[in-house]
């Protein structure tokens, strides 16, 4: 009989397997073919085609091997993993950057350029510009700046003094850099590695640091904390925004400190209450410099109510001595010395930024985004689809996967049935109707602007209405002790499925092509309600777990790309022209034209200071010089990447193309007035020579020419 079971478990072993091996190339069959696989095949024929390959049978092999270690040494595999879990992250993270992976689409600039985009896994992804295209490229001028290495104030982007570490902050060699750990690694280490050491640094972190929290609130329970570390790493608006606005950073910095606090509560030996100290102030000063409030407030908020918890829980059994409170009065000094000295050193920045157009002070309301709350239902097909379908595009319609109203259901038995009172679950449940009618209903004027989150959009604000779901259905499950009943379960599965389903089609109708897809949608997410509803049952506890690591695969495994190095965007002939140049004329002013993003952005690769890079805050004074009046200030106030158009005569003229973008139309002759020294463009400007000045073709690569103005 035992051989019998055996032998069951041997075949079942090997068909779970080589399905799942399909499945995953599939997947990254997929992703790898977004814009065109949902039109050319089905899935059952990507299937057929994906179980031939030799990829499928060397993942098959890599699976069979790890579902056997799991099957016959689970446990003990589980309890060694947990035991060294901080030393195989720390391994995992060094062989990541020897390794030099990341996650950046900066292949599309090559491929832009003539160069070729190269991917060790998944695809680029045109539509995170801000990253590719304007936020890398700052990175990467930083290595090669005319004002030194790692300036904190930068001639090359805007060829003018640009502000590097306060707005789309960058590596910088100063103290304040203290606050940004993940940065540290572009100090000391080579472009490709310090690329690395940035993704997968902060990927790694958020995993550990989410895992570590959700065990402070389900007091310890490893498979719920797998989940929510699981939903928060591989969260759609997590992935989708993995390398602009600091979302990562807000997440990671606001969870370690609590985690901090927690164990300065809990521990008497003061040398290790100066570490936790220390922690906090690094990670309160990590967040604030995310500057970003549309996040950040919302999330203050969260902060605010997890604080008020751990002291809540803590504050009977911890003991302060004057010791403790110097060593907190001293570490807040030291602190808001550096946060000052950060400030006022950038205080131009600050002041040039909030007096722009675009995106200087809003004031908002919120309200209009109840139809969104269902929007995690599709999110888990955007890596595999990109942009098709979509009303918007798949970052601003990302969220969190958070089951609502699913999420509601366990602590409403908990509360009702169970009879449980439970701190952190009602400061839950208030943050969670706080700030869902904020984002759902919106507040009155005053109230917005009282509270604050007049500076934070309804569509940032759901985001972290959507954490706080999260937060709030795994602290249910980690104390509920009786599920919902199997047809109630069925039930209620059954009609959020339909009624999510109908609100995401509704919004984006043509986002669901496939029958299959809609299939697979209903099967999932109906499983996920289903195991949801049933917990704390062993077998629901295992579904779960199984049907949560599908979503965080699909929803945000290759959302981004694994990348290793830059590729061979240096050897791009276009860019290896301009870095010649460069090279033997050091100091002197470019200008890219007739070329929109990211062209403009070309020359910084290169620490070549040019005018028209991608201005994150505006340099006034200079378009003063050809718009004397300030007729078109207006245009130029703004964040803006900038078109320069020569003409061969008249005066200088502005247009906004977009919110983020204007055209300028000028003359040579305006160029030199502004200190402009080469021009890097597709044209041909012999003809656009003026009275007093012409141009000198000093290379030309690929299409792309150098010119040199001289004056006659």
């Amino acid at each position: 009989m035992n051989s019998q079971k055996k032998y069951v478990r041997f075949i079942l072993g090997i068909s779970f397997s080589f399905v799942c091996a399909v499945m995953l190339q599939m997947y990254v069959y997929c992703v790898e073919h977004c814009q065109t696989w949902m039109h050319e095949s089905t899935l059952s024929q990507i299937a057929l085609s994906q179980s031939l390959r030799s990829n499928t049978i060397i993942t098959f092999f890599v699976l069979l091997v790890i579902t056997a270690l799991i099957v016959y040494y689970g446990n003990k595999i589980g309890e060694f993993v947990y035991r060294y879990r901080f030393f195989i992250a720390v391994c995992f993270f060094v062989i990541c950057v020897i390794l030099e992976l990341n996650g950046s689409s900066i292949g599309l600039f090559s491929a832009f350029l003539g160069g070729t985009d190269d991917t060790v896994l998944g695809m680029s992804r045109g539509i995170r510009s801000d990253e590719w295209a304007v936020s890398t490229p700052m990175m990467l001028s930083q290595y090669q700046n005319s004002t030194g290495v790692f300036p904190y104030f930068s001639n090359t982007v805007r060829a003018a003094s640009t502000d590097m570490f306060l707005v789309y902050g960058q590596p910088v060699a100063n103290v304040a850099i203290i606050f940004r750990p993940f940065y540290w690694g572009y100090l000391f280490l080579s472009q490709g590695k310090g690329l690395a050491f940035f993704w997968c640094g902060r990927y790694i972190a958020l995993f550990v640091v989410t895992f570590e929290f959700a065990m402070l609130i389900t007091k310890k329970k490893k498979d719920l904390s797998v989940i929510m570390a699981m939903l928060v790493l591989f969260a759609p608006v997590v992935q989708w925004w993995f390398a602009i606005n600091g979302f990562v950073e807000m997440l990671i910095f606001a969870q370690f400190s609590i985690i901090l606090l927690h164990y300065y509560m809990k521990e008497d030996n003061w040398k290790l209450r100066i570490l936790y100290v220390l922690g906090i102030l690094i990670s309160a000063g990590g967040f604030i410099l995310t500057i970003y409030p549309a996040w950040e407030v919302p999330m203050c908020y969260v902060i605010l109510g997890l604080i008020i918890w751990t002291i809540w829980e803590n504050y009977k059994s911890c003991t302060m001595t004057k010791k403790d409170w110097l060593i907190i009065s001293f570490g807040i000094i030291i602190f808001l010395i550096l946060m000052a000295y950060i400030f006022i050193k950038s205080s131009g920045t600050i002041k040039s930024v909030t007096g722009t157009v675009y995106p200087g002070k809003r004031s908002e309301t919120g309200g209009g985004m109840l139809g969104s709350l269902f929007y995690y239902i599709s999110n888990i097909w955007y890596a595999m689809t990109g942009e098709h379908g979509l009303i918007g595009n798949a970052p601003e319609s990302a969220h969190f996967i958070d089951f609502f109203p699913v999420c509601y259901v366990p602590p409403f038995i908990l509360f009702f049935r169970e009879k449980k009172k439970d701190k952190l679950l009602l400061i839950l449940t208030a943050l969670c109707l706080f700030l869902g009618s904020y984002s759902v209903f919106g507040f009155p004027d005053v109230l917005a602007k009282i509270s604050l989150l007049s500076n934070s959009q309804s569509s940032r604000a759901v985001i972290i209405f959507g954490f706080c779901n999260l937060l709030l259905m795994i602290r249910a499950l980690s104390l509920l002790e009786k599920p919902f009943s199997r047809i109630s379960s069925c039930i209620f599965s059954a009609i959020v499925m339909g009624v999510g389903l109908l609100v995401c089609r509704e919004t984006n109708v043509s986002f669901f092509r496939s029958k299959m897809v809609i299939v697979l949608t209903v099967v999932i997410f109906c499983f996920a309600f289903y195991f949801l509803l049933r917990y704390p049952k062993k077998l629901a506890k295992s579904g779960l777990l199984v049907t949560i690591l599908v979503i965080a695969v699909l929803s945000g495994f290759l959302v981004n790309p694994i990348r290793q190095g830059v590729g061979e965007l240096y050897s791009v002939p276009s860019i290896s022209a301009i870095s010649e140049v460069c090279e033997d004329n050091p100091g002197t002013v470019w200008a890219v034209e007739g070329e929109r993003i990211p062209y403009i952005n070309a020359g910084i690769l290169c620490g070549a200071p040019t005018i028209n890079s991608t201005n994150v805050y505006p340099d006034n004074e200079r378009w003063k010089e050809i718009d004397k009046t300030g007729k078109y200030e207006k245009v130029y106030n703004r964040y803006a990447h900038i078109v320069i158009d020569i003409k061969k005569s008249g005066e200088a003229e502005f247009e906004k193309t977009f919110e983020d973008e204007f055209r300028v139309h000028l003359t040579l002759s305006d160029l030199k007035k502004l200190g402009v020294d080469y021009i890097f463009t597709k044209n041909d400007l012999g003809e656009k020579e003026t009275q007093n000045e012409r141009v000198e073709l000093q290379k030309e690569s690929d299409g792309y020419k150098i010119y040199k103005i001289v004056s006659k």
